[in-house]
């Protein structure tokens, strides 16, 4: 654009940070200039007081101080604006509904029968009526539509102007920020990198540098400095700095390629004050400045408070403060409750799912400072006393829990041997370093794994449910140690760390609890007859002998509906029935 023919005294720029918008005040303007704001963003607003409107851009700010010389504020704001359209959709339900008037009372005064001179002067004489009627009707309903968005403007202003959109509107413009400057610190990388290739005096180390970074982010739209090596389609639409530096004939250098990407940097690269991208930096600065300065007459931020675990969120007690690795603030906090939404004050505020300690995590970034209140002496005391007492619970549950066992070489292949009785082949104690096993027990499909071991000497069984047993300890364990199929897992003993004794006689004491098969049997036909359709649906009793026999390998459950007894267990209960046909 000429900038000499398009500025002029009487135009008028402003920039709105309410909206983010840049307005014109140009007038009518030639169709080809009309034709270039479109294509760069701009919208035509005849029925408004200014004539052209764009969200803020460091390209659609260069137009508009080409021409209007400078960007002003904008004096009229969005509720404003809003109060206008309001007025103006006011008019136009005023207009429809004063049609519709018109048309109905043109119906009632039209005559109840028509004509009598021809059937043709009646029948357009009826069909002139009946859209009288109709265009009442529908001008009625322009009306109400009118009426409709007058109410949505309004509502619509409030809206936006409201502290917590204002807090998520910043949420955003922080989002949008910290991708800005990631960006300027890639990009600005990336033309220390072309710089680096420039200087290089070894035109072959120059050629291996650009094509490192050409294949990362070599950009598009190049053309060879030599365009008679380019294709009619190259000339028009240009390649990549990869393709053209490893082209079959007549390839760029590595300091062409350099000279090629540096021309689309502006002078001293992206974080150069003036350039665009810094533009940009500074643009969302300024608005995050105003936004937060608007926000501290709204009621501020309650990420802006110091907020401490036992203090409150309307009825909800605070028991942990997470912050933003990005920001440092408080993003959320934990409290006691389920799932589904809370109120905190007038807002509706989600909680996510509540962890193992039953505490669910409240997002507080769009709740203002009066939504928090600090514990008073009294509940500070109460609330300290409460985290001893779950500190020590929590320290008491995980005592009970399993520990891992690196065992001694003896109690390793004590437990290998009843690894081995399970499976068809044998494997061996395996011996490595912590390092060595660190190394192979990487990754999710690692074959080296710690696994749980029950009182009798086996993982339990992968659907729970008590089948083999309760988890006495843990042990690391690798791959079999044979190539053949159907091997049990080897016991890995760690040679640089302490080794501990398997807790074998805890193992018995568990056992212990529970019956052997010949004192089951006797109970298999009970069992059997309080079999149901479904297994939930069995008495208590029902559940404790399914419970008793499945953890003495007799019974099965695969679903609700496939259980029952398995093989030996059958067997076991057909003895059963035969020893009571012998006695009776």
């Amino acid at each position: 654009m000429d900038i000499e023919k398009l500025y002029d005294e009487a135009n008028e720029a402003t920039y709105c940070p309410e909206d983010n918008k840049l307005r014109l005040y140009v007038g009518r303007v030639a169709r080809d200039e009309y034709l270039a704001l479109r294509n760069q963003g701009w919208k035509s607003t005849p029925k408004q007081d200014c004539d052209f409107v764009a969200t803020w851009s460091p390209e659609r700010e260069d137009t508009a101080i080409y021409y209007a010389g400078t960007v002003g504020d904008e004096d009229q704001s969005p509720e404003d604006r809003a109060a206008d359209r309001a007025d103006r959709f006011a008019g136009y339900r005023d207009k429809r509904a004063g049609e519709a008037v018109s048309h109905a009372d043109r119906f009632d005064a039209g005559p109840a029968v028509h004509g009598h001179q021809s059937q043709a002067r009646a029948e357009r004489a009826a069909r002139k009526h009946d859209r009288q009627r109709a265009y009442a009707v529908r001008q009625w309903d322009k009306a109400e539509y009118w009426q409709t968005r007058t109410a949505a403007v309004i509502s619509h202003a409030l809206h936006k102007s409201s502290a917590s959109v204002r807090r998520g509107r910043i949420l955003k413009l922080e989002a949008e920020q910290r991708k800005q400057d990631a960006a300027i610190a890639k990009s600005q990388a990336e033309f220390d990198a072309w710089q680096a290739v420039q200087a290089e005096p070894d035109a072959e180390k120059a050629y291996k540098q650009a094509y490192i970074i050409a294949n990362r982010c070599g950009g598009w739209g190049f053309h060879h400095p030599r365009a008679e090596s380019e294709s009619e389609y190259v000339r028009e639409n240009g390649q990549s700095l990869y393709g053209l530096l490893t082209l079959a004939e007549d390839p760029i250098t590595g300091h062409e390629a350099a000279a090629l990407a540096l021309a689309t940097y502006s002078d001293g690269g992206p974080s150069q004050p003036g350039s665009w991208s810094d533009r940009w930096r500074s643009h969302y600065t300024n608005r995050l400045n105003y936004e937060r300065a608007m926000l501290e007459n709204e009621g501020g931020s309650a990420a802006a408070v110091d907020i401490v675990p036992g203090g409150w969120f309307g009825q909800h007690q605070v028991y942990k403060v997470n912050k933003s690795r990005e920001t440092g603030r408080v993003v959320s906090v934990m409290i006691k409750g389920e799932w589904g939404h809370t109120r905190v004050g007038d807002r509706r505020v989600y909680l996510n799912h509540a962890n193992s300690d039953g505490l669910a995590k409240m997002n507080i970034e769009r709740l203002g400072e009066d939504a928090y209140r600090p514990p008073t002496a009294e509940e500070a005391e109460a609330f300290k006393a409460e985290q001893a007492a779950m500190k020590a619970a929590k320290k008491k549950a995980n005592a009970a829990k399993p520990k891992l066992i690196n065992p001694t070489r003896e109690d390793a292949e004590k437990l290998q041997a009843l690894f081995n009785e399970r499976e068809k082949f044998p494997s061996e104690v395996r011996e490595m370093t912590q390092a060595e096993y660190s190394a192979r027990s990487k990754g999710t499909y690692a074959r080296y794994q710690t696994k749980a071991i029950t009182e009798k000497a086996r993982p339990p069984h992968p659907r729970g449910g008590g089948v083999h047993g309760r988890v006495i300890f843990k042990i690391r364990t690798g791959p079999r140690t044979t190539d053949k199929l159907y091997a049990a897992d080897s016991v890995v003993v760690i040679t640089d760390k302490p080794q501990k004794p398997i807790p074998w006689v805890a193992m018995e004491a568990e056992k212990s609890k529970h019956m052997t098969r010949e004192q089951f049997a006797p109970l298999l036909p009970e069992l059997v007859d309080g079999f149901t359709q479904f297994s939930d649906r069995m008495s208590d009793r029902g559940k404790e002998l399914f419970a008793e026999a499945a953890y003495l390998g007799l019974a099965y459950k695969d679903s609700l509906t496939q259980y029952g007894l398995n093989e030996q267990g059958a067997a076991l209960l057909a003895a059963v029935r035969d020893d009571e046909k012998v006695q009776a």
